[in-house]
């Protein structure tokens, strides 16, 4: 498939497709998506390394040069679909976020959301990707996420209850109150 990338374009690693630059909403629902093909297991740290914080284990998922480097837990699978820089950390947290912190990302109203923006969980426990509405009458959303030590990366559809502003209750997993957030 041949896509024309408006920044250009992202040479990986032999035997991996090349990416386009930048995260514009189709590039992160895009970059999401990768993981789901794999079945990219939670991990809270780096792969091929301890993670003596949350899973008490070796994370070991597939390998990517491009993504070795993320955590693949909630806040990892977001940084790394929004493009953002892996760092020592393997990505953002949740409380690096939109409503708790504004550098990379800002809340937007919840009736506006658009594939690429995420929703963060209040308190910052849970960050997950907004990749469309699948019925948006219904609040039915198609959903990217990262939820737990012992489930894959899930790509399914959850019932939004819109809130006014930015709020997000969702009732059927997880249920918790969220805010809409869009990367800057």
């Amino acid at each position: 498939k041949v896509t024309a990338c408006s920044a250009g374009c992202q040479v990986m690693p032999a035997g991996e497709n090349d990416m386009c630059k930048g995260a514009g909403a189709g590039d992160v629902v895009s970059r999401a998506e990768q993981w789901v093909a794999v079945g990219m297991p939670y991990c809270g740290i780096q792969n091929h390394q301890y993670d003596s914080n949350i899973c008490f284990k070796t994370c070991t998922r597939p390998d990517s040069a491009a993504w070795n480097v993320y955590r693949s837990d909630c806040s990892g699978l977001v940084s790394w679909a929004w493009g953002l820089p892996a760092g020592d950390s393997g990505g953002l947290r949740t409380h690096d976020f939109a409503p708790f912190d504004t550098s990379v990302s800002y809340e937007v109203d919840a009736s506006n959301l658009q594939p690429g923006d995420a929703l963060n969980s209040v308190p910052d426990e849970h960050i997950m990707l907004f990749a469309g509405w699948v019925d948006q009458a219904a609040g039915q959303a198609h959903i990217i996420e990262e939820a737990n030590c012992d489930i894959n990366i899930q790509d399914h559809t959850l019932t939004l209850q819109l809130q006014g502003g930015s709020g997000v209750h969702i009732p059927n997993w997880f249920p918790q109150d969220y805010v809409a957030i869009r990367m800057r």
